[in-house]
């Protein structure tokens, strides 16, 4: 007998159970498959009689089992022994049975279950999962319904056929789905995962000293990566269920091709039920490593390891496939796992670079999306700023290269969320672009096989402005020993680097400790580690020199009031556990730095550096004469003024908003053909303003326009003072430019002029 407590083991009490018996292991695999969708507690039924061949002549001898039930169905001894098997029934309120079908019956030791404990499930919901070759499952039930007299039986039962085993999961998937035993996937949530670092379990050929060499110093559990794995996908599965998992690098031990197929095949598991997966691969992934090897006692046998085609090839499912547009020289890629929402995988290599290259081609694919109203966030290996003042000095791959460029450039193209991973650690930093203009956050994520073994749960907003982020702790391992891994490596790794270093160990891997769980200022060793480490980089000035010692004082600092960018006009602390991120609508405001916009949402622009709002308020003579505004209602059309061709964020509010009742502008969301009378703010040579529209052609969606019966020329005026826009003019009506020492001009360059009596700035 084999009682798998799964329910018991996650720490909640299980109220199903499923009994089952299987015979050519087709139940089995269903009921395997079944406890990774949903918190069950499982039994198996087995024959007394070990050796037993079913399947001879046709299963003839289960048909004289069956005969001799059907002669006797009261009788205990027409039935089959059995192994002893012991089930509080009083623990359960669902109970599925799952069993095989011989000669269009129940497999006679499956009924043997259920005569001696049938009673027991009076009133409990009965759920019957049955495997067959082909024929009907009428008999079987009818058998359940004997043997379990006052049993509330759910109508909903499920056939697998034998030709369907492979298929199980996402059959299962939808049953249980319909019979509401389990929650849908959430589409709006994603679980973030890294470094799982995975060694395929035929890598281990035979232990020995190769193996245990390996082991020797590592902070990372590979020798339980497997196990850690498998625990996730199963957590996911029937825990978290998300409509999409992230995982950002470091897949697999050391790239070798048996572990990434090891990989693919559990996140099949996950695509069969409707999960998606989008993976990047880490410096351990692709390319030439000593350690990618088969381990045989003493000795060590090359292993195949992927190359990028490869890789490509093999997560085809998972980034690199249909669907997704892929940058020419790397496998960084772009594509829209959730509606509206874009995600853009970047390859940092094994060397933690980015090229410029790929930075522009990220850029581009960026702007595409924002300029489509989507929302972008980005995901890849190597963690993009600097989590703590001196990290690439203690591990030199800690940081993307020259992640100033990188961080400025991502910033600056609208993405605001960075999901990395690589240093083994969750922490979350918040920096800025090159102007400090627009935040991003580097989200990194620790690995599932270094404590404490974390994961995230991401959910986003139903409109997709926002982000809330949890984390969570695989349990797979018994925290205690991940946690004295981690600091046997890292007091290992501070000693090697000289005396003065190994006086400290033990306190600085307590400091690395405390980082990675996070909130490092919330916890309360950090104050005593911070100043233990203080005190002796002050004593040890003597031996490591006054600059190595202010930089562990500035690292420490740092580090334990978990502060990035410490002491300089960047420094910031942020939540590294729980934290929500919005996500705002984005703009890119034209040459001339104007462009109209028009959202769903109630803006705030008072948040938005560098811009302002007007409303169109009134149409004289000689001007459009416009209303600054701050807070705009929902589905308003206004007109933007700030830098020409710069990216603009713009952020929903709940504010009162302002009085826009005499506003002329009308907004619209989605494309909208143009009428004989609609003015649209365009730029035409050199000279931008409100310019005709023939008919028929389209407004694009998120834009403003004006409804005007003449073609008169006015000019955009603010405040009183005239700009350089010619408010509403018809097409090829003259525009006469005088300089300011009243000459005529023919086709002005850029500058302030004189035309129509005001002066005017063309950019």
């Amino acid at each position: 007998m084999a009682i798998l407590m799964m329910g018991i083991c996650c720490g909640t009490r299980a109220k199903t159970l499923v009994a089952y018996y299987s015979y050519t292991n087709n139940v089995r695999t269903i009921v395997n498959e079944l406890a990774t969708q949903k918190e069950v507690d499982v039994v198996e039924i087995q024959s007394a009689v070990d050796g037993q061949d079913y399947v001879a002549n046709n299963y003839e001898l289960g048909k004289q089992l069956l005969n001799a039930i059907k002669a006797a169905p009261n009788d205990a001894a027409s039935y089959p022994a059995i192994k002893d098997v012991s089930v509080d029934m009083s623990q359960y309120s669902d109970v599925i049975v799952a069993t095989p079908l011989w000669w269009s019956q129940m497999a006679a030791p499956m009924q043997t279950f259920l005569f001696h404990n049938g009673a027991a499930m009076a009133g409990k919901n009965i759920w019957m999962i049955v495997s067959s070759a082909s024929s009907g499952i009428s008999g079987v039930v009818a058998d359940a319904e004997r043997l379990i007299p006052s049993g509330n039986f759910q109508s909903n039962k499920l056939w697998i056929k034998s030709s369907q085993v492979p298929q199980a999961a996402s059959m299962l998937n939808e049953w249980l789905l319909s019979t509401s035993q389990v929650a849908p996937v959430d589409g709006r949530k994603m679980v973030v995962l890294s470094d799982p670092h995975v060694m395929a379990p035929e890598l281990l050929v035979n232990e020995g000293t190769a193996w245990t060499t390996y082991l020797n110093g590592q902070r990372k559990l590979v020798d339980f990566s497997q196990r850690l794995f498998d625990d996730m996908i199963v957590r996911v599965k029937r825990d978290l269920r998300p409509g999409l998992v992230l995982i950002s690098g470091d897949l697999t031990k050391d790239g070798e091709q048996v572990s990434h197929q090891y990989v693919t095949r559990k996140l099949d598991e996950l695509r069969a039920i409707g999960i998606q997966t989008l993976v990047v691969p880490g410096n351990h992934d692709r390319g030439s490593n000593s350690d990618a090897v088969y381990y045989d006692g003493a000795t060590t046998t090359a292993a195949a390891v992927a190359t990028n085609e490869w890789f490509a090839t093999q997560y085809a499912n998972y980034g690199y496939g249909a669907g997704s547009e892929r940058e020419g020289t790397t496998l960084t890629y772009a594509c829209e796992p959730i509606a509206g929402l874009v995600v853009i995988g970047i390859d940092s290599g094994t060397d933690g670079n980015v090229s410029q290259t790929t930075l522009d081609w990220v850029v581009e694919k960026a702007a595409a999306a924002r300029t489509s109203g989507k929302k972008v966030i980005a995901m890849m290996h190597h963690p993009l700023i600097p989590h703590f003042t001196g990290v690439d000095n203690f591990v030199s791959t800690a940081v993307v290269g020259n992640y100033e460029t990188v961080r400025n450039t991502l910033a600056d193209a609208g993405i605001r969320v960075v999901f990395t991973g690589h240093f083994h650690t969750s922490d979350i930093a918040k920096d800025w672009n090159a102007a400090k203009t627009r935040e991003i956050y580097d989200v990194n994520t620790g690995s599932l096989i270094s404590y404490p073994c974390d994961y995230r749960e991401v959910t986003m907003s139903a409109d997709l402005s926002g982000m809330a982020i949890m984390t969570g702790h695989s349990t797979a391992i018994a925290s205690e020993t991940a946690k004295e891994r981690l600091k046997s490596a890292m007091q290992e790794k501070i000693a090697a680097k000289g005396t003065a270093y190994s006086l400290i160990a033990s306190t600085a891997a307590q400091a690395f400790i405390i980082h990675a769980e996070g909130n490092e200022a919330d916890n309360a060793a950090a104050s005593t580690t911070l100043s233990t480490l203080l005190s002796a980089a002050n004593m040890g000035q003597a031996l490591i020199g006054a600059d190595k010692a202010q930089a562990l004082k500035d690292m420490a600092n740092s580090m334990l009031q978990d502060k990035s960018q410490y002491g300089t006009d960047r420094e910031d602390q942020t939540n590294d556990l729980t934290l929500g991120i919005e996500l705002p609508e984005a703009i890119k405001l034209a040459a001339d730095g104007y462009s109209t916009y028009c959202s769903e949402n109630r803006l705030d622009i008072s948040r938005t550096n560098g811009v302002t709002a007007y409303i169109v308020n009134n149409i004289t003579e000689t001007a459009v004469e416009l209303q600054e505004v701050s807070v705009i209602p929902a589905e308003t059309g206004f007109i933007l003024k700030g830098t020409g061709s710069a990216w603009y964020d713009l952020y929903k509010t709940n504010n009162a908003v302002d009085d826009v009742s005499s506003n002329l502008l009308i907004g619209t969301l989605t494309t909208t053909a143009a009428s004989a009378n609609t003015f649209a703010l365009s730029t035409k040579k050199g000279v931008t303003g409100f310019y005709p529209v023939s008919t028929g052609l389209m407004i694009p969606a998120h834009r403003a326009y004006l409804t005007l019966s003449d073609g008169m020329s006015r000019l955009l005026t603010i405040d009183g003072e005239t700009t350089g826009i010619v408010s509403v003019r018809e097409e090829g009506a003259p525009v006469v430019f005088y300089n300011l020492q009243g000459v005529k001009m023919q086709r002005p360059a850029k500058g302030v002029y004189i035309s129509n009596g005001k002066k005017v700035v063309i950019k």
